[in-house]
């Protein structure tokens, strides 16, 4: 069982690494520079959505991951998080459905010969424009 003086030790430590969040949004807003991406990157929730829009995720083993603006990226305290703008390699054609096919940051692909499918975003871009409509 955990002591009392531990349990308190890993709630400041949460607390401080929350606040680390926060004191970069806010500290962005109070020096001048605009961070226009901040509130944007803030609302985002899931990693994906997160690379598709230019912010960065980042995680720590302590509190949530979360969406954050370039700006803010540069100042949480890296020996506690890692913030990465590179989407993982997601497997596209292993989506079946257009919905989460979006949401993966992938394309969707429909044309009149073939059945519609999920593709990198790379390879829609490699695809016939008349013969493949992709979104």
């Amino acid at each position: 069982m955990k002591s009392i003086a531990q349990m308190a030790a890993f709630a400041a430590l949460v607390l401080l690494l929350q606040c680390s969040f926060a004191a970069a949004r806010i500290g962005y807003q109070n020096v001048g520079s605009s961070d226009d991406m901040a509130e944007k990157c803030d609302e985002i929730t899931s990693e994906s959505s997160c690379y598709s829009t230019g912010c960065f995720w980042c995680l720590s083993k302590a509190v949530p991951s979360r969406c954050v603006s370039p700006a803010q990226a540069k100042k949480v305290p890296p020996g506690v998080f890692v913030c990465s703008n590179k989407v993982a390699e997601v497997d596209c054609l292993s989506v079946k459905d257009e919905d989460t096919c979006h949401a993966d940051g992938c394309s969707w692909c429909t044309a009149g010969a073939v059945p519609s499918e999920c593709v990198s975003q790379e390879q829609a871009k490699k695809l016939p424009a008349g013969v493949f409509n992709c979104s």
